[in-house]
């Protein structure tokens, strides 16, 4: 299924990943995480506008719990969707499932967790990963930086500031071919910046790490490819779960 090689655990690879997010450019390509096929098959099965019915409507993230189905955000354009799965539920795409929990893995280990840490229920932050297609011009993502001390009106939990914290994506389109002109912005760590893609070399299958309390949004896309667009996977956390344990075992 995938693609990496398994030294990607090993301490020399994980000590070049970090020296990358924390004292580099503030993100680490992972290159071909996903091969071809397996893109290709994600896209067929996702983006033909036929599982939208097996998903809920849009929930605030400061609703979601442990009751919460998998469920649909649909953007300014009619094109434009983000299908948000939930670990605890189950698994409406096995391997899609275990793409994302090897993905959230790797950022585990980066950041200093154990490898399998939120994808348990008793786990401090648990895990959501979100399927997104982008096809509209405008801001699909406003700009914004995680644990930044930053004010969130829909927060998946506590920002506090974090340093270390880190978020994923992995694409599943190419710029150039299915988009352009705009897509994923992100401030590197020297203050500038850079459009994947277009200032930084990421295909279709790559996996990009990167330093979640740098400035970074959704922009400007313009779709080359209407099914596919700005396609994309990325992989929040919700710490607003725990709170939702302590209350049940309160009762």
């Amino acid at each position: 299924m995938y693609n990496f090689e398994e030294n990607i655990y090993q301490s020399e690879t994980i000590r070049d990943i970090r020296t990358a997010i924390y004292q580099g450019p503030g993100y680490f390509v992972i290159k071909d995480f996903l091969p071809k096929q397996a893109v290709k098959k994600i896209q067929q099965r996702w983006l033909s506008g036929e599982v939208d019915y097996y998903f809920d409507r849009f929930h605030k993230n400061t609703a979601v719990n442990f009751h919460t189905p998998n469920y649909l955000i649909k953007g300014a354009n009619a094109g434009d969707r983000s299908y948000c799965i939930n670990i605890w539920n189950q698994a409406p795409d096995d391997e899609l499932h275990d793409i994302a929990i090897e993905a959230n893995k790797i950022r585990n280990i980066v950041e200093g967790r154990p490898r399998y840490f939120a994808t348990r229920n008793c786990d401090e932050l648990v895990l959501q990963y979100r399927l997104s297609r982008t096809v509209s011009p405008g801001f699909a993502v406003k700009k914004h930086a995680d644990f930044f001390e930053e004010f969130r009106p829909d927060p998946a939990g506590n920002h506090a500031f974090d340093p270390k914290r880190c978020q994923l994506t992995l694409f599943l389109s190419d710029y150039g071919k299915d988009y352009h002109q705009g897509g994923f912005h992100f401030v590197n760590n020297a203050g500038q910046e850079l459009l994947f893609g277009r200032d930084v070399a990421v295909a279709a299958g790559d996996l990009v790490i990167w330093k979640y309390s740098n400035i970074h949004c959704v922009r400007e896309v313009t779709a080359l490819n209407d099914k596919t667009g700005f396609s994309r996977i990325i992989f929040p956390q919700f710490d607003n779960m725990a709170k939702d344990k302590l209350k049940e075992g309160a009762r």
